[in-house]
Parts: C-alpha cells; structure tokens; sequence
C-alpha cells in the first residue's frame, strides 16, 4: 500500500514521470492488442527502474 500512495504521490510531484508513464502505458497499450497480461508486461521495463527513483524522491522528501 505504501508504494501505491508514494508513486501516486511521486507521479503528481515530477512532471517528468509523469509524461514518460502515460508514454510507456500508450505504448503498453498499443502493443499488447487487448491482452492485459501482455499490457503488464510491457510496463515492467519502466517499472523496474522507477522504484529506485521513487525511493529516491521520498528519501529527498523527508531530507527537506
């Protein structure tokens, strides 16, 4: 649940990320042709290297 609320938050925060995961679920989308498994899977890639950039940005926020 945690995750959920900080890449919420993190999503809201930097303008960034946000543009780049409506990309990647586009893209996501397109590509997996109604499949939600395929839809998932497609994202994974993003995901993968936004958690560290999500522990980040929440490790920065309780610095300031």
């Amino acid at each position: 649940a945690r995750f959920a609320v900080d890449f919420r938050d993190w999503l809201r925060d930097d303008r960034v990320a946000r543009e780049e995961y409506a990309d990647v679920k586009r893209t996501a989308l397109a590509a997996a042709d109604g499949d939600i498994d395929r839809y998932v899977e497609a994202k994974e890639p993003w995901f993968d290297q936004a958690y560290a950039r999500i522990a980040a940005w929440r490790a920065n926020r309780r610095e300031n």
